[in-house]
């Protein structure tokens, strides 16, 4: 998810046990900030699919996620 969100220029704040706190308007304001965290947030959630087909090729469980 790191790339997904470098690619749409959040910041990562921290990493919190498997949480992921992303800021979008720091440290650089832009004007397309709302825009681009629902932008990154559609991403990440799209990426789940192959994140968890890789998941069940190697026996791992099902990852499920939520945002806040």
């Amino acid at each position: 998810m790191v790339d997904v969100i470098m690619q749409y220029q959040g910041t990562i704040n921290e990493f919190i046990g498997d949480a992921i706190f992303v800021i979008f308007g720091a440290p650089i304001w832009r004007e397309d900030d709302a825009q681009r965290a629902v932008a990154c947030a559609v991403a990440m959630q799209l990426a789940m699919a192959s994140v968890n087909e890789q998941n069940r090729d190697e026996g791992l469980l099902k990852w499920r996620w939520g945002l806040g």
